[in-house]
């Protein structure tokens, strides 16, 4: 069984999102005031919190790769499961298709599609 929830970890997206708005604040706050700064000092200070931009930036795309990560980890298993519903929903066409002499058994939806007749006929 697929553990979604340890797969796909929730809480790195929340970190996502909450360092991505503040990067946001932060860079409207550094364009907005450095518009008005005339004195060295507040062209420091902006230096600093653009610095500071800049690494919650560096955060935002370790975590991006994480998900990233994550989810090309559980893709496959679930490109699996999508396929074996297609197939399942598949075999249930063919047995409302069927002719009754030809009718599928219940514990052949787990063989292979080429041994679903009853005694091997095709």
């Amino acid at each position: 069984m697929i553990s979604v929830e340890r797969s796909l970890n929730i809480g790195s997206l929340n970190i996502w999102w909450t360092l991505w708005i503040i990067n946001n604040l932060l860079g409207q706050f550094v364009f907005c005031y450095s518009l008005r700064a005339e004195a060295l000092d507040e062209l420091t200070g902006l230096t600093i919190v653009s610095i500071i931009n800049n690494l919650i930036g560096i955060s935002l795309a370790l975590i991006t790769v994480k998900i990233i990560k994550s989810h090309s980890e559980i893709k496959p298993p679930l490109q699996e499961i999508v396929y074996m519903e297609k197939y399942y929903q598949s075999l249930l066409k063919v047995k409302a298709n069927c002719p009754p002499d030809k009718v599928l058994i219940r514990e052949n939806l787990s063989r292979p599609a080429e041994d679903l007749t009853r005694n091997g006929e095709k």
